[in-house]
């Protein structure tokens, strides 16, 4: 699940209550001896943002340790460690390089997130004791970036990550399960939240996946909470209704807006997955043809290919809901495998399709090693098209849609679809993810004892 960001624009600082910025203003002023003093401690905590024009993202960045230093490449830079924290979900950010005399005086810092095609570039500024920066993302099909401000200042603990206002109404308790119904989309959500004091955390399930670890603050009459997971920049507004309802804003990245509203229903579910979308029976895996990574024809039809139970996933290396699901499927690969010899048919075989951004080979081919990579996949990618779902619906040519990235296609053996999985739902959803990983399990236990 995806909302994928449309055109390029830099933003300047979004205007927020006067009073809150005022009040972190006054804190930090307070607090800039005693952060500089924070900057000689490990590990160093942010208080990052990202603007969007609905507010602020609040988040946090954590730099853990300095890595040994490679002098050979630039004797004035520095490798670090560190992760991004929404909630209780910390991401490993794959490169951070700092050049300069940090903190003491100005320096630049560069953190890549190459298997989302995406980067932060700042400076460091030592009187205000921030970095200042942008939050650049590649675009589908062109060479433009999506570009987002982003600022960074030290912080005591995580504990000091929202701002804080005791002179507003005491923060309405919506914790629970919401029936969801955003404006842009046909099939309902479902919201789980959980409030403690002024702060909320939780995230939203949809009919093509999940908007991971939201958290976030009460401000004034309304909840405020989003996430940054270095391909998604999810800012949410929720504000209690008379008639008991929620309602709200959703902005992603810096263009895309829509509103929605929620009913309190401790029942809320999503419609089946397993029946969203459906495969031809006439297409045979023997009509399916991708090239490989290395731009060899192959057919899903291949012994290479053979298993008891054979998985196809279409994903791309670009979407954070694929990137959980390979977590999976390679704990799952591993799993139904253990033990068998070489020569032994594989009780799970596994294929990904990978359906990229830009259109072009040589770059859509690095992104996915990268994912590879990341993900330490054992099973083989093919590469199947564009991220676009009408297109890539055309192109794989067996599915009346492809509603969602990823979805999970399961084979028999002898090459019959037995199920579509549409989407998936990631270990931010809790019980949901729990219930998927069941569902696989037993869908493969189900096609298995059918051909024994």
């Amino acid at each position: 699940m995806s909302r994928n960001f449309l055109a390029i624009v830099v933003l300047c600082a979004v205007p927020w209550p006067v009073d809150c910025e005022l009040s972190l203003a006054q804190s930090e002023s307070a607090k800039s001896t005693q952060n500089a003093a924070q900057l000689d401690q490990w590990p160093q905590l942010f208080r990052a943002e990202i603007s969007t024009p609905g507010g602020v993202i609040y988040f946090g960045w954590e730099l853990t340790q300095k890595l040994p230093a490679d002098l050979s490449v630039n004797a004035s830079s520095q490798s670090y460690r560190g992760y991004w924290v929404n909630g209780s979900e910390r991401i490993e950010i794959p490169s951070i390089v700092v050049s300069g005399q940090w903190p003491s005086q100005s320096a630049t810092i560069r953190c890549d997130i190459p298997h989302y095609q995406s980067e932060i570039q700042a400076t460091w500024e030592p009187r205000q004791q921030k970095w200042l920066g942008n939050f650049r993302k590649r675009l589908a099909g062109d060479q433009k970036y999506n570009e987002l401000e982003f600022h960074a200042a030290p912080i005591e603990s995580f504990s000091d990550l929202y701002p804080v206002s005791a002179a507003h109404a005491d923060p309405v308790d919506i914790s629970g399960n919401w029936q969801v119904a955003f404006s842009s989309a046909k099939s309902p959500a479902v919201g789980k939240f959980t409030v403690a004091g002024n702060r909320i955390t939780g995230t939203f399930l949809t009919d093509t996946g999940d908007y991971r670890f939201l958290s976030g603050y009460w401000w004034e009459n309304e909840w405020i909470f989003g996430c940054f997971d270095g391909a998604h920049a999810f800012l949410f507004r929720a504000r209690l209704q008379p008639d008991g309802r929620v309602a709200g804003d959703f902005w992603s990245g810096h263009r895309w807006h829509e509103t929605w509203s929620a009913t309190s229903d401790e029942n809320a579910a999503l419609p089946d997955p397993f029946q969203q979308s459906h495969w031809n029976p006439q297409v045979k895996l023997d009509d399916l043809k991708f090239a490989d990574l290395m731009g060899t024809p192959r057919k899903l039809s291949e012994n290479e290919f053979a298993g008891e139970v054979r998985l196809v996933q279409l994903f791309g290396s670009w979407c954070p809901n694929c990137h959980d699901a390979a977590h999976f499927l390679g704990e799952l690969y591993r799993e139904q495998n253990a033990g068998l010899a070489a020569d032994q048919t594989r009780r799970l075989s596994i294929v990904g399709l990978a359906f990229e951004l830009s259109g072009n080979k040589a770059e859509d081919v690095a992104a996915v090693q990268k994912y590879l990579e990341r993900h330490q996949i054992q099973y083989p990618i093919l590469m199947a098209g564009h991220s676009d779902k009408e297109l890539a619906t055309r192109e794989l040519g067996g599915l009346d849609q492809i509603k969602a990235f990823p979805t999970t296609l399961f084979f028999d053996q002898y090459g019959k679809c037995r199920a579509v999985y549409s989407g998936f739902s990631g270990t931010a959803t809790g019980a949901a993810y729990e219930r998927l990983q069941q569902a696989f399990r037993a869908k493969i236990e189900e096609i298995a004892k059918s051909i024994r």
